[in-house]
């Protein structure tokens, strides 16, 4: 149906459950999200998607501001915001899976209770440490673009926001 339409399948990404919270990973400290983070938070993250999004990524950070971290350089951030049934973390953009790793588990010790998030097929060393530590892939999804889009920086984009928003 898609395809008559003009869309393509970009990659492949699954839902996953969170029931406990994640250790966080030595040497990686991320720091509640402040208002002054915005500039980097944007940028980074604009270079990361491919397309500015500071409006939506403004109201999920207003819905869970408990689980908005960034990373002391700025470079990477988590945010996450309350789901139908329980809590989605996501999105998470960052330098490299360790530091992706690290604000995932901020926000999953933040939240408190079970979360979600959709985490790309790619991730796979954050896949396993999430398995390791109880994490369930519930669902795969597949990301669709319209034409010849892109998608910024991938490797950069270790969970989606959810699938009804990029």
């Amino acid at each position: 149906v898609y395809a008559r339409l003009g869309f393509r399948d970009a990659f492949g990404f699954a839902r996953w459950a969170l029931p406990d919270a994640l250790p966080l990973p030595p040497g990686l400290a991320p720091r509640p999200l402040a208002p002054e983070d915005w500039p980097a938070l944007l940028a980074a993250d604009q270079a990361a998607f491919g397309a500015p999004r500071g409006a939506l990524l403004r109201d999920f950070a207003a819905r869970l501001p408990a689980a908005a971290f960034v990373t002391p350089d700025r470079r990477g951030f988590v945010l996450a915001r309350d789901g139908l049934r329980t809590p989605q973390i996501g999105p998470v953009v960052a330098p490299d899976a360790a530091t992706a790793l690290a604000l995932i588990a901020a926000a999953r010790r933040a939240l408190d209770r079970p979360a979600v998030l959709d985490l790309p097929e790619a991730a796979t060393p954050i896949a396993a440490a999430l398995s390791a530590h109880g994490g369930i892939a519930q669902r795969p999804f597949t990301r669709m673009t319209l034409g010849t889009g892109s998608w910024g920086k991938a490797e950069q984009n270790f969970v989606l926001a959810g699938p009804e928003f990029g």
